[in-house]
């Protein structure tokens, strides 16, 4: 208790005292317990996250917000004998940080603490000639399409029929065929990349599909590839024909491991490639075009998935798979686990042999969870969920021995923007990432989940 007395200015003999409480202010300080969380095969389910909190009181209000929406939690006298509250957030089908801040709290005043909900599909791909980027936003249930020399979004190419229930993946038929863009999920569509965003650029479904959830997609040479972990052991791998006349047909499907989650191909020693990395015995599998297996390489410093395919609980992850396919790292095939901090790297010699050095490795601080291919400086290009800063950052880390790390000026991705699709292009001059801004819509009149896209220059 504390007394203040004022007097009069103009007669010094006049004055008057109040009593008054001085209560500190107080610092409260968040830390996310995880630092990221993979969105991998649970879409719509919650994820606890724990805030270990410093200095919090009964009736503090913690503000959370995720793509523009804002949603208040008020701390309980158990929050506070704890030292932490956990909230449940909702793994969305798009990657997006979670800000904790507690601007409603009396006298105090708070670090903002983030939290990473991350995808790790390919999400932006580049058409064959190089001048339109596809991205798929998730919520969204369309193709957005991207200009590349303007920069700038062209339009979108929505979905028609049958709507896929989940969007995951999306991918681009990067070989000599050209023929189109597939989704993902319990179902598939094709849209065809020559079209524009017309209706009639989609290609028609045909034959029966999988209804075993789908983990990712890639697409080669007329075919599309897709993974189903989520099978009896073992999962496996569909191929389907890519047709802009005939649509969608079902092809072929061979055991891929246990848990096959991630998927690339590429033109290799003059021969098409499908590489897959199954989670549950953590090996990398090579097939070819028909499907026939060629040889598989185990990871021996990647942490398994649990046996039931689900990906580890309550932790950060992702494992996205990616091959060079030119350039003087042709044939080398990147494994990222940001579980494990690593992104392994593999080779496919000239016999279509899969192996893997046990020293060929690159530990990477910080949370990794997207990879693209750099052919042009023989690399892969890694995003970064800087948790601390509530910001995408960007390194290129070399593919051949020592595997050295570069950092990429990101200065225009803005606070609250995590990627969900990363792209080199073909050229290697330019860096092409899309996703949210969790924090603000692009514009007022913007819906929240309004997708973004940058070009940052590739040095």
């Amino acid at each position: 208790m504390d007394t203040i007395t004022a007097t009069s200015t103009e007669d010094g003999t006049k004055s008057g005292t109040a009593n008054i409480t001085i209560t500190a202010a107080r610092a409260i300080t968040l830390t996310p317990q995880y630092p990221a969380a993979s969105q991998a095969e649970i879409p719509g389910s919650p994820f606890a996250v724990q805030i270990n909190a410093t200095g919090i009181q009964t009736g503090d209000v913690i503000d959370w917000t995720e793509m523009g929406t804002t949603t208040p939690y008020t701390i309980t006298a158990a929050d506070v004998t704890a030292g932490y509250f956990t909230v449940g957030l909702t793994i969305n089908e798009n990657a997006s940080f979670v800000q904790f801040t507690c601007a409603t709290s009396t006298n105090a005043v708070c670090n903002p603490a983030w939290i990473a909900i991350t995808t790790d599909q390919q999400q932006l791909v580049e058409s064959l000639d190089g001048t339109t980027a596809y991205f798929n936003p998730g919520e969204l249930f369309d193709i957005q399409e991207y200009s590349l020399p303007a920069g700038t979004l062209s339009g979108n190419a929505p979905l028609v029929g049958s709507v896929a229930a989940l969007n995951t993946a999306v991918t681009v038929d990067g070989g000599t065929a050209g023929t189109g863009v597939l989704l993902s999920d319990h179902n598939l569509q094709g849209v065809n990349s020559t079209a524009g965003n017309a209706t009639t650029g989609v290609i028609t479904v045909s034959g029966t599909f999988p209804t075993d959830a789908l983990a990712s997609i890639v697409a080669w040479n007329g075919y599309g590839y897709v993974t189903e972990p989520n099978v009896a052991n073992p999962g496996k791998v569909e191929q389907f024909a890519i047709s802009k006349s005939t649509g969608l047909t079902v092809g072929s499907s061979v055991s891929a491991g246990d848990s096959p989650y991630a998927i690339d191909a590429a033109t290799v020693n003059s021969a098409d490639a499908i590489v897959v990395y199954s989670g549950v015995d953590t090996t990398v599998h090579l097939f070819n075009t028909s499907l026939t297996p060629e040889s598989s390489s185990a990871l021996s410093n990647i942490t398994a998935f649990p046996t039931n395919g689900q990906p580890l609980p309550g932790a950060k992850g992702g494992w996205p798979l990616r091959i060079i396919g030119s350039g003087t790292a042709a044939g080398t095939v990147g494994v990222l686990s940001s579980y494990d901090n690593v992104l392994d790297f593999l080779t496919i010699s000239s016999g279509n042999t899969l192996s893997w050095p046990t020293t060929a490795y690159a530990s990477i601080a910080g949370n990794p969870y997207l990879i693209a291919p750099d052919a042009k400086h023989g690399a892969f290009v890694v995003a970064l969920a800087d948790t601390t800063n509530g910001v995408t950052t960007l390194e290129r880390i070399s593919a051949t021995s020592p595997y050295t790390a570069t950092a990429i000026s990101a200065s225009t991705l803005p606070t609250g923007f995590l990627a969900s699709g990363l792209l080199v292009s073909a050229d290697g001059t330019e860096i092409y990432v899309a996703g949210f801004n969790t924090l603000t819509p692009a514009s007022p009149t913007s819906p929240t989940n309004t997708p973004l896209f940058f070009t940052i220059t590739n040095p």
